[in-house]
């Protein structure tokens, strides 16, 4: 059963994440332009709001951040290092190719860190009838930079990216072909292949995925009403 923590108002609420270390809530509204975070700690959990510079598709957490509020964030034209609570970056734009090439309103969409927690995995929304891409996204130890490369063509709406137990399966759904499909992940190299069907979605459209501790996937149905539910 559903149970409603805080009443957000978002836009386009996107990528709920909690961290554990902190015992926080966080996520994203694209169209707003903004990052929350609600800390489940205290005892009456006051939703914390920060506005920032461009749209952001997701984020993910950093195993040791350089500083308080620093997350990897796929900003609506790319990746970076940047402190949503100070509101500044902490590295460079990721080099790649574009991500967006005619500009918005397409823009990176769902992304989440993968099993080794070496890359970040994450695929476009696209607003013009050009279809995106999905990257990943990870650190060169040798230029001390972030970089992206494709390593999936053609998708209108990346959404539910997750992982099987073992890392091997990865699931993703291009929302408007109303169906999640799954791949054989490589978690050294970060490349997908052996595409197969895994569900359909009858009604609306699948949105967010997640895996649970037994292996189901969930996944959140969007504007059809259905909310989440196990596939």
């Amino acid at each position: 059963t559903a149970q409603l923590i805080v009443d957000a108002r978002c836009h386009l609420g996107e990528c709920i994440l909690w961290d554990d270390r902190t015992n926080e809530i966080l996520f994203i509204s694209i169209l707003d332009r903004t990052f929350h975070k609600l800390n489940l700690s205290e005892e009456n959990p006051v939703l914390a709001t920060f506005t920032l510079p461009k749209m952001v598709g997701a984020f993910g957490l950093l195993e040791h951040p350089p500083e308080p509020g620093a997350y990897l964030v796929a900003w609506e034209d790319g990746f970076q290092i940047y402190n949503f609570v100070a509101n500044y970056p902490l590295s460079e734009m990721s080099t790649g190719e574009p991500v967006n090439p005619l500009g918005l309103p397409d823009r990176l969409n769902d992304g989440r860190c993968d099993p080794t927690g070496k890359l970040f995995i994450c695929g476009g929304c696209a607003g013009n009838p050009e279809p995106l891409k999905v990257y990943k996204c990870g650190y060169n130890k040798e230029t001390k930079r972030l970089e992206h490369e494709s390593i999936c063509d053609s998708i209108q709406t990346t959404n539910s990216i997750c992982w099987s137990l073992d890392g091997r399966t990865m699931y993703l759904a291009n929302s408007p072909d109303l169906n999640i499909q799954q791949y054989d992940y490589n978690v050294s190299t970060g490349s997908l292949s052996n595409k197969r069907h895994f569900h359909d979605k009858p009604t609306g459209f699948a949105d967010g995925s997640c895996v649970d501790a037994q292996g189901f996937v969930w996944n959140a149905t969007w504007r059809e009403g259905e909310g989440t539910a196990m596939v």
